[in-house]
């Protein structure tokens, strides 16, 4: 799972994908869905928070976290994401530390502890970047290791865009995602036994940015939404869709009597902002 969209998935511009659905689509394991910052594009020197968003629906507990943080080696290229005490920028960003959220009344499914990572300075981040890069956003990659406590493990990571804000002084920001919505209104009850249509309500506009080529010139995108959808039971017709499409629900005839029932949205914007909405039933 990867992101930058590298966070958790490799997030492809597709339309809607169907039929043979990822195993990811599936809450059954384990799993990072998402390690969401507040601000995901920065200045150097900024303080960033990131909030997990993890499941381990049939898990016993004892769940803990390791994070760090460097600047990016390559992952783009294919280096593998991981961050050493010997690389530039180096932070230990917690060890083992024990997750006290979400807890078993929701299923170990939904937000985790939050931890803060701080940028590097200039001189360190932009050592050696060409005004292409300073422009456009150099990598600083957060690695998150989750681990249960009867010895399962997780490994997920994500990049923050620095950006040299006297060169472009307009970061992006996360897309606002308020709802999941069943044939067109609030999804508040299980719809047991029944198809919807399911979408995300985005109540954010798509940002326009700029990118700088190898020649310096500027060429101005606007921004795709892309939700990824995960889900505890049931069938989706798309594991994927775009901005506020529909997406076709199949939920089971019986909501599960020993545990909660989940449907979990994961909207990004395709440069590193994202948003989260989690619903569980009962």
């Amino acid at each position: 799972m990867k992101h930058i969209l590298l966070s958790l998935f490799v997030i492809t511009q597709l339309g809607c994908s169907e039929d043979k659905l990822p195993k990811y689509v599936e809450l059954n394991s384990l799993r990072v869905l998402a390690l969401v910052a507040d601000t995901p594009e920065v200045a150097p020197g900024a303080t960033v928070t990131l909030t997990p968003a993890i499941s381990d629906i049939n898990g016993s507990g004892g769940l803990m976290f390791t994070a760090e943080a460097c600047v990016d080696p390559g992952v783009y290229f294919g280096v593998e994401p991981a961050c050493t005490a010997t690389m530039t920028g180096y932070q230990s960003l917690g060890v083992n530390v024990p997750l006290t959220t979400p807890t078993v009344a929701n299923n170990y499914t939904g937000a985790a502890n939050s931890f803060t990572v701080t940028v590097p300075s200039s001189s360190t981040i932009f050592a050696n970047k060409s005004t292409r890069d300073q422009y456009n956003g150099v990598a600083y990659l957060v690695t998150y290791t989750l681990d249960s406590g009867d010895g399962r493990r997780v490994k997920s990571f994500r990049r923050i865009s620095v950006v040299n804000t006297a060169l472009r002084p307009t970061l992006n920001s996360n897309p606002t995602v308020t709802d999941i919505l069943s044939n067109g209104t609030s999804l508040t009850t299980y719809p047991a036994g029944q198809t919807v249509t399911l979408s995300a309500q985005i109540s954010s506009t798509p940002e326009t940015y700029s990118v700088m080529n190898t020649e310096g010139g500027l060429k101005s995108i606007t921004e795709t939404h892309q939700t990824t959808w995960f889900i505890s039971d049931g069938s989706l017709k798309y594991y994927r869709t775009l901005s506020t499409d529909g997406n076709e629900y199949a939920a089971v005839a019986t909501a599960p009597s020993t545990r909660k029932a989940f449907i979990i949205s994961v909207t990004r914007d395709g440069r590193g902002g994202m948003a989260v909405v989690t619903k569980a039933f009962p």
